[in-house]
């Protein structure tokens, strides 16, 4: 996710523990009733607290985990902007930091990393995407041994924002935006089938901004994309679009269920309503409405869905988590800096004990939440490595 520039007071974050409630749809069609999970509207349940330390180091820069987390405890990081555009890679969680990567110029900007292992892989791919605005630099570069080498590729065009990688080991998208120059053209949806050597353009009506894409592609070739005109639908791997027309529907974000190939579960956010959907996306119910002043702008889900029913929300400045698939929902994080980004991996750990299974509040997972808030002088990372018990913040690699 790029980052929002905004300069907020720097405060402690807290950790609160507070469980607010909504009920599922019903046979009427009636929305769930308003959650309000403020501290000044409900009453608040502190099973633990504990300070984020504010004096951390702050740059702007994103974390990116690797979708492996709990086997390799590999972490990139790539500042948004920097004298050398860099990336950074951690495998002990963030205590030890070294450069695998360096642009070819300086001044300029590292704005799209993406990491996927395929299917009987041994090390991840990764795809840096990097540009210098005003030199008009741009290029592309692929490690598929984790980021020890790398060897270029072709870029899209000087417009793309972000990477997408799918299980399909050479199939990626990348997304752009309509060009600042009228001599240059292009915007919308590009596909490639050899990790990036070629594209070819599958959407080109208007600015594209974020792709959801099937866990499953390589069987059901179905994505979501975020256009101008709102969400599109594709089940052919984007050779051809649908506008849905259904409500109600969801706009963005949207999440995915890991086993979705076979429960055909999604979630959306819709301004500050939640929507849940066990077709594939063909038909919605609302399940959750966040109170006036909060919107959804992140959703997470656990890997292991299927067996511990968890799900998370990022909104403004907080982080909602509900263990039933949707239906009661507690508050594990809030902080004064913007939620800009939150990533879920699975971490090894024990199972939680039978009486930890039926706290009706904060419970222990084994699951590791990456938070990116931003504030002054640049963003904090906020990281829990116990679904959200306990919080540290995660020190960024120097600047340099």
């Amino acid at each position: 996710m790029r980052p929002i520039k905004l300069l907020i007071t720097i405060c402690q974050c807290i950790v609160v523990c507070c469980t607010v409630s909504a009920g599922l749809v019903g046979a009427d069609g009636a929305l769930p009733a308003t959650v309000e999970h403020k501290s000044g509207q409900i009453p608040l349940s502190f099973s633990s607290f504990s300070s984020l330390d504010s004096t951390s180091a702050a740059r702007r820069g994103d974390i990116v985990p690797s979708p492996v987390y709990e086997n390799d405890h590999t972490i990139f990081f790539n500042p948004y902007y920097g004298r050398t555009p860099l990336v950074w890679r951690s495998r002990d969680d963030g205590a030890h930091w070294r450069v695998i990567y360096q642009a070819p110029f300086k001044d300029g900007e590292v704005n799209a990393l993406a990491a996927v292992r395929s299917p009987g892989a041994t090390e991840l791919t990764v795809y840096v995407r990097y540009w210098h605005f005003w030199h008009e630099i741009y290029g592309l570069v692929r490690s598929t041994d984790g980021g020890d080498t790398w060897d270029e590729r072709t870029t899209c065009d000087w417009y793309c924002q972000e990477i997408f990688t799918t299980n399909r080991p050479e199939t990626i998208f990348a997304v752009r935006v309509e060009p600042y120059y009228p001599s240059h053209s292009g915007m919308g949806i590009l596909r490639s089938d050899d990790g990036g050597l070629s594209w070819q353009e599958v959407w080109g009506e208007s600015n594209a901004y974020h792709l959801y894409i099937s866990p499953a592609f390589d069987e059901d070739a179905l994505l979501y994309a975020v256009v101008d005109s709102g969400m599109i639908r594709s089940s052919d791997g984007g050779m051809s679009w649908q506008r849905p027309t259904e409500e109600p529907r969801p706009d963005a974000p949207m999440v995915y269920s890991p086993d979705f190939a076979r429960d055909r579960t999604v979630f959306g956010g819709r301004g500050r309503t939640l929507y849940k959907s066990e077709d594939g996306g063909l038909s919605w119910q609302a399940v959750l409405i966040l109170s006036e002043d909060e919107g959804i702008k992140d959703l997470e889900i656990s890997p292991d869905f299927g067996e511990d029913g968890t799900l998370f929300i990022g909104t403004s400045r907080s982080v909602l988590v509900s263990y039933d698939d949707g239906v009661n929902w507690s508050v594990v994080f809030s902080g004064q800096e913007e939620l800009i980004d939150l990533d879920v991996r699975r971490r090894a750990g024990d199972t939680p004990s039978a009486s930890d299974q039926n706290d009706s509040r904060v419970r222990y997972r084994p699951l590791s939440l990456f938070v990116t808030t931003v504030g002054y002088g640049g963003n904090h990372h906020p990281y829990s490595s116990d679904g959200g018990l306990t919080w540290r913040n995660m020190n960024p690699p120097p600047e340099r």
